[in-house]
């Protein structure tokens, strides 16, 4: 579907070539997950059934319903308030740090939500796989986020062009809020995986209802602040996802920053060295090869040298996975 979307670009489609990209994306989805799992629905009701899923997915369904509202509200309301221009900017910085985050969170997810349920009821043993998913999580995606963040001002240049270059320190910003993407995710998953989808529901009325609040207090001063705004809710949102995860589990906020600590520092300092590569070489190409060299053999190379316990553990089991 992206190949599509990009040929029927060069083809001189226009907006059509998005339109078409993202029909052809849901459709081979559907019939490729069909292929594959070999289900197809029946044409019979079990109320039974309908009754034990409705109490744990309808409160689901509502809390998804208010977090998809959430994701769409800022474009309407910054393209209301703002000029064309303005919301284009914003767009395209909250659109580059959706696929470096929200993309691999999203994986995370699916990957944690099924080995986590398999232990639900032992909670020794599902809070130490809980703590190493938070963690492993953090490793990948945190350097990730913190590297888009050092090398924005190249890479929009590179791929956008000079005239896009005003989402660079949107960019910048929104990527202090989406580096705890990964770490709400995973929180979340467990209150999913302990069966309390009315704790999830109402951290979303709760969580959502602060957002609002926050945007509406920024909205009169700038994309900028409204940025910021969204750094503090971000973190507002993890604190209280964890209110919940250190009442199931003993794990809160605090004990999860300090676990954190160390590759939140490792990828504070990837950022500095991505932005130190944008800064001194003038030729955009030159800035973002030497970041893509420098930033990784820093961060790997201090985790090793470090023996970081989450990087020896991810090491083996990404042993074990290439000896099978």
């Amino acid at each position: 579907s992206g190949l599509l979307g990009v040929v029927l670009a060069f083809m001189g489609w226009g907006v059509w070539a998005i339109v078409w990209q993202t029909l052809v994306c849901a459709t081979l989805n559907v019939v490729l997950s069909f292929y594959y799992v070999k289900w197809v629905p029946r044409a019979s009701f079990s109320l039974d059934s309908f009754r034990c899923l409705f109490g744990f997915g309808s409160k689901l369904l509502v809390a998804n319903l208010i977090s998809a509202a959430y994701a769409k509200i800022y474009d309407v309301v910054i393209g209301k308030k703002f000029s064309a221009g303005q919301l284009g900017l914003y767009s395209r910085a909250d659109k580059f740090n959706q696929f470096a985050s929200s993309n691999i969170s999203g994986i995370l997810q699916r990957v944690s939500f099924p080995v986590l349920s398999k232990i639900q009821d032992d909670d020794s043993r599902l809070l130490s796989a809980y703590r190493k998913y938070l963690q492993m999580s953090a490793l990948v995606v945190f350097p990730l986020i913190m590297g888009l963040c050092g090398v924005a001002r190249p890479l929009i240049q590179l791929l956008l062009g000079q005239e896009w270059m005003g989402s660079v320190p949107l960019l910048q910003i929104l990527s202090f809020a989406y580096l705890w993407d990964c770490v709400v995710i995973v929180n979340l998953n467990l209150i999913y995986v302990k069966g309390h989808s009315d704790y999830v529901l109402r951290l979303e009325v709760v969580k959502k209802s602060i957002a609002f609040a926050i945007l509406l207090m920024t909205l009169p001063f700038g994309l900028t602040l409204i940025c910021l705004g969204r750094v503090v809710y971000a973190l507002i949102s993890f604190y209280l996802n964890t209110y919940y995860t250190r009442k199931l589990l003993d794990y809160g906020f605090f004990t999860q920053l300090h676990e954190l600590l160390p590759l939140i520092v490792l990828s504070v300092i990837v950022a500095a060295l991505g932005w130190g590569c944008s800064w001194l070489f003038d030729n955009p190409w030159l800035a973002l090869i030497s970041a893509l060299v420098v930033c990784p053999v820093v961060y790997i190379g201090t985790c090793w040298a470090t023996k970081l316990p989450v990087f020896c553990e991810f090491c083996q089991l990404a042993a074990k996975y290439i000896k099978r």
